[in-house]
């Protein structure tokens, strides 16, 4: 009941973005993306895996598994996340999260899951879970779209290599 009463809040927050859903009480992103349909699998995989080396501080650290003859990319991140409580105090936090990307010739898909956050005392804990704060919410929410957006940016654009 709380799952349905906190998706029902959120979906303003994602009705005019991403695809967001909630799958066996998991709250997670997930969109399909059409590309040129003259882009490879292994094109899209190369892209992906140059965006993830720029948008984390390190490719190395967030991939858990990378399989370009499947078209797979799975990695684990996470999002500093900070939101103000009030006029003068802000919080941040970790967010941890995986991401998952699947390439197919002409398409991709991304999944962003295991959202959590940690609090004082460290314990990593459910979005979902009662009490957590509006303003928390949105300020991952912001956080996810951004990531998202700038996935869809990367993908549409070739690698290049500066002429120096």
């Amino acid at each position: 009941m709380k799952s349905a009463f906190l998706l029902l809040f959120l979906f303003p927050l994602f009705a005019t973005s991403q695809i967001l859903h909630e799958k066996d009480g998991e709250i997670m992103y997930t969109g399909v993306v059409q590309v040129d349909s003259s882009l490879t699998k292994a094109e899209l995989f190369n892209r992906a895996k140059a965006w993830i080396a720029t948008e984390y501080r390190s490719a190395n650290a967030v991939i858990q598994m990378e399989d370009k003859d499947a078209g797979i990319l799975i990695g684990k991140g996470i999002f500093v996340v900070s939101w103000s409580t009030t006029l003068i105090k802000n919080l941040s936090t970790n967010v941890p999260h995986t991401i998952k990307l699947l390439f197919k010739d002409g398409k991709y898909k991304y999944e962003i899951t295991d959202l959590l956050y940690k609090d004082d005392s460290g314990r990593s804990l459910d979005l979902r879970r009662s009490g957590v704060s509006k303003k928390f919410l949105y300020a991952v929410n912001e956080e996810v779209l951004s990531t998202i957006r700038s996935l869809e940016s990367a993908m549409s654009k070739p690698i290049t290599v500066e002429d120096f």
